[in-house]
């Protein structure tokens, strides 16, 4: 893939060395269009599956 990949190496290693001086840099951060819409599918695909089985999540704690 090399020169034919979406993100570019060079702008990913100067947003690494900007973070680097950040004070409160990101605990994860997706470089590239590639890897953030990669994430949010994830996240979508996880909050519907957390939703489906939300009952059963709740009906382990204790009753007050």
């Amino acid at each position: 893939m090399a020169g034919k990949q979406p993100g570019n190496p060079e702008k990913a290693a100067e947003v690494m060395i900007m973070l680097a001086d950040h004070p409160n840099p990101p605990v994860h951060l997706y470089l590239g269009s590639d890897s953030y819409h990669l994430a949010k599918d994830k996240i979508k695909t996880f909050d519907t599956e957390l939703e489906e089985w939300k009952e059963i999540s709740f009906s382990t704690d204790f009753k007050n």
